[in-house]
């Protein structure tokens, strides 16, 4: 069966995501300039502060998109329990034959497989990169127990193994969020869906091998930019916008 084209469970609850996800982000950053320490040279994640607030934000946002997605599976399941299950499939010839512009281009079943991708990339995937950074954390701490910071020599390797390690936190969520777009792309036959995923992959291998990181002064504030970084977080903040508002604007009922 398909429901009512005007029905925008999937694509609402991807931009309510996206909208949470921004909102995290910029309650981060904003933490992170409040408590910076501009005496040190490790990096922003060693500071016992930041990093507080840093799983506060992590577990909030888990359990704000974990709500999100049980309302959007609950109203979904609302309409399919509208009919029987053993009508469902002569349901959806009536629907198609009758009201063709009317339904959804997606079946209800095929809506809520995407849901559950979506579902366990957004919080399943997202706590196990959540785990990997405290392990990453606890790596960056022991190599920096390891320094003489007084050391230029030393200072500089430190930040040489730093820099050249912090992307890899991001491959796995960062991976998961462009599998998600392509087989959004797949279920919907969107080309351009398959193709932003091919391009995103290649803007990833190109900024965590190629790009180096680079360092700017915001407000007497010494901030490193990694490239890889800054992908990762935009994709999971404009970019699911962008693919919410996408499949509201050219698809129905998704």
């Amino acid at each position: 069966m398909f429901i009512e084209h005007d029905k925008r469970i999937l694509s609402k609850a991807i931009s309510v995501t996206a909208v949470i996800n921004t909102v995290m982000t910029a309650g981060s950053v904003a933490v992170r300039f409040l408590v910076k320490d501009t005496s040190s040279v490790t990096p922003d994640m060693l500071n016992d502060a930041y990093w507080t607030y840093q799983i506060f934000f992590s577990v909030l946002q888990i359990f704000v998109t974990a709500f999100t997605f049980w309302c959007a599976w609950r109203q979904l399941d609302h309409y399919r329990k509208l009919v029987p299950v053993d009508d469902y499939t002569e349901m959806a010839k009536l629907q198609e034959e009758v009201m063709p512009d009317e339904i959804s281009n997606l079946s209800s079943y095929s809506i809520r497989q995407l849901l559950e991708v979506w579902a366990f990339i957004l919080i399943g995937v997202r706590i196990v990169y959540d785990i990997f950074t405290i392990t990453y954390r606890r790596f960056v701490a022991g190599l920096s127990s390891q320094v003489d910071i007084t050391n230029v020599g030393e200072l500089q390797t430190f930040s040489a193994i730093y820099n050249g390690s912090h992307s890899f936190k991001y491959i796995g969520m960062l991976i998961a969020l462009v599998l998600g777009i392509l087989i959004t792309g797949v279920f919907l036959n969107d080309k351009y869906l398959k193709i932003a995923a091919v391009v995103l992959t290649v803007l990833f291998i190109i900024s965590a091998t190629l790009v180096q990181i680079q360092t700017y002064t915001i407000f007497d504030h010494e901030i490193a930019i990694v490239w890889s970084s800054v992908i990762f977080h935009l994709l999971q903040t404009v970019g699911l916008l962008a693919l919410g508002i996408y499949l509201k604007r050219v698809y129905r009922g998704v």
